[in-house]
């Protein structure tokens, strides 16, 4: 028969059975672009996760994961239910952005929660006082106000102990539903079955002679539901449990702050806050998972149970008390907190930065952030700061590099939460708009959504424009801000496209994300081609299928209209005056196990400076291919 065999597992020089082999060889791999839509942001909130990155898709996302803008965000600048608002908001639809968000907090936020009680329950200690003989009858019957409730019975078998006709009346008195109904529920020890009741209740006995009873105490307490995160929305959370009469059994619901109820259905009476306990940390089988919103400790099954609806208390946000270290976090634990969190993630993030933070202190750790990971990162200056301040708090800082942006002019826009209009920095609308760009668009003259003015065009106080002078000195520092008009007309937008890269080659704002983005595909395919082997024949398959892997993905690009031309060097020589490295390979770098590639891509370049000459008057005639009277032709 013959044996189908995948690429690279059949030794064809150690065959020595005759058959039939068929070598499964893999087609040639391609290079798929990383995602460029992808931010990250930290700050505080109201709900969700600390120091963990949460990924969201949309508006909605952000609200389930870290609570809508509420009141607490017109005193709190690192409100990060803020600006994930206002970077969503740029989006045209959920396929154009997505991103991180991390949550951190001062260290004094608490989870929310609630004792339940249920219904307090009295214990009747019922003993079997001798297992009997096979065939002996055990009877238990309880009544209420000498009206019998139910009556369960057990008929000993060969090797019944007390132990065993307990657990069998325990057994018949939680599957009785007339018992479920009045919350009457049983446990069993060694010999002793505990019955457990309302204290409501006001019961009588009739049990057989081999069954004793003692009034046992009282007993309340049946578990504690905590909120599975900490934070103020968590006192929203109610839970509710009601009695199915049809079945006898209980339905629980954990009604959200976020529109979602997650329901809880088929508790039985007997045991109900085990079970309640069992069916919130780990779901019920077949039906549904546990709880995202709430976890439960301390169950105690013996209590009884009645409807009841109880909420959640004590959680708190831990927001008083964040500071610039608190967003900016550390590597040196594990996990990483705050900006570091947003580190090796996958989607890997394109535009980061620290909700509402304006502390110039935190640019060089911004920069390096971005230097080490690929992004782009921004930091506002305070509010009203001024061109001049602005200028000098840049230099002040001594942060040069393509991956860096200082942002100013702070900008206003209505908090429909609040019902209001708001005052804050500009970074999340403009990092929203430049994740809904390809990688190698520019920026600048880009219209942005939902600005209603800005600090310097105040919708309440007048427009003071920016003349000439100022944007370019803004532009050379790489100082972006929200302007209205831009070059493209009468709307808000952002005014340029400029880093904090001294070097005009790098200072393009999309030099660096394109950069990033072919680096980062190259990387996620590249890989495979490690401890692969390598000859040192000149037609050297493994380097023709890097270089074909390579021109295929730049030649998509170049078809795309996103790069202007390229060009992929993995030759080889053995030449005795070839030197290895940037693109050559000889017998001697090839026996030292180096492979060299050489990536060269011209970029498109963004109009700055557009240029129109206009010649008119009654002298200018048009003539075939140009103008006369000394036109340029």
């Amino acid at each position: 028969m013959a044996q189908i065999v995948p690429a690279g597992q059949l030794n064809i020089a150690a065959l020595n059975s005759d058959d039939l082999y068929i070598n499964i060889v893999n087609p040639p791999a391609y290079i798929v672009g990383v995602p460029t839509d992808v931010f990250g942001v930290v700050g505080t909130a109201s709900w969700g996760p600390v120091n963990v990155p949460t990924l969201m898709g949309n508006s909605n996302d952000a609200t389930n994961n870290f609570g809508a803008i509420s009141s607490l965000a017109l005193n709190d600048p690192y409100d990060l239910a803020t600006d994930l608002y206002l970077t969503f908001g740029q989006a045209a639809n959920s396929a154009s952005l997505e991103g991180w968000g991390v949550r951190v907090t001062d260290g004094t936020d608490t989870a929310a929660s609630v004792a339940l009680t249920g219904t307090a329950a009295d214990t009747e200690i019922l003993t079997v006082t001798a297992p009997g003989s096979v065939g002996t009858l055990y009877s238990v019957n309880i009544l209420q106000s000498a009206v019998s409730i139910a009556t369960v019975t057990y008929t000993s078998v060969t090797g019944d102990t007390a132990t065993t006709v307990a657990q069998a009346l325990t057994n018949r008195i939680n599957a009785n539903s007339a018992f479920a109904a009045v919350g009457i529920n049983a446990a069993v020890g060694t010999g002793l079955l505990d019955v457990y009741y309302p204290a409501t209740l006001t019961l009588t006995w009739t049990l057989s002679s081999n069954i004793a009873n003692t009034a046992g105490s009282t007993v309340t307490a049946g578990g504690t539901i905590t909120a599975r995160y900490s934070g103020v929305l968590g006192n929203q959370i109610v839970v509710a449990a009601a009695l199915n009469a049809a079945n006898g059994k209980y339905n629980v619901t954990v009604q959200t702050p976020f529109g979602v109820a997650e329901s809880f259905s088929g508790l039985p009476a007997a045991g109900f806050y085990s079970a309640l306990q069992n069916a919130i940390n780990n779901g019920i089988s077949g039906l549904r998972g546990p709880s995202l919103y709430v976890k439960m400790t301390n169950a105690n099954g013996a209590v009884g149970v009645s409807a009841f609806s109880s909420t959640l208390a004590g959680g708190t946000d831990g927001r008083g008390n964040v500071t610039t270290a608190s967003l900016v976090g550390q590597n040196s634990t594990f996990p990483s907190t705050g900006l570091q969190a947003l580190a090796n993630l996958n989607p890997a993030v394109s535009v980061a930065w620290l909700a509402g933070c304006t502390d110039p202190t935190a640019s060089p750790t911004l920069a390096a952030f971005g230097a080490a990971s690929g992004a782009c990162v921004l930091e506002s200056f305070p509010l009203g700061e001024t061109t001049s301040a602005a200028l000098a708090a840049a230099l002040s800082a001594g942060v040069g590099n393509p991956d860096f942006t200082w942002l100013t002019d702070w900008i206003y826009f209505f908090d429909p939460f609040n019902n209001q209009n708001r005052l804050v920095p500009p970074t999340p609308v403009i990092a929203g708009t430049i994740c809904c760009l390809t990688p190698e668009q520019s920026p600048g003259n880009k219209q942005v959504n939902l600005v209603l003015g800005t600090y310097r065009n105040n919708p309440v106080t007048g427009n003071v424009p920016y003349s000439p002078s100022e944007i370019g000195q803004l532009e050379t520092a790489g100082i972006m801000f929200i302007s209205n008009p831009i070059p493209a007309g009468q709307v808000f937008g952002i005014r340029h496209g400029q880093t904090t890269s001294p070097s005009a080659a790098t200072k393009p704002f999309e030099y660096w994300r394109m950069t990033s983005y072919l680096a980062r595909s190259i990387a996620d395919s590249m890989g495979s081609y490690v401890d692969q082997l390598q000859s040192q024949s000149p037609q050297d398959p493994l380097r023709a299928a890097i270089k074909l892997e390579l021109n295929q993905f730049f030649s998509e690009l170049q078809g795309l209209g996103q790069i202007d031309n390229f060009l992929v060097t993995c030759t080889f020589s053995s030449s005795p005056s070839a030197t290895p490295g940037l693109g050559m390979n000889t017998p001697a770098s090839i026996a030292q196990h180096y492979l060299f590639v050489l990536v060269q891509v011209t970029y498109l370049s963004s109009v700055r400076f557009f240029v129109v000459s206009l010649q008119g008057g009654t002298t200018v005639v048009a003539v075939q291919g140009g103008l006369s009277g000394g036109a340029i032709t």
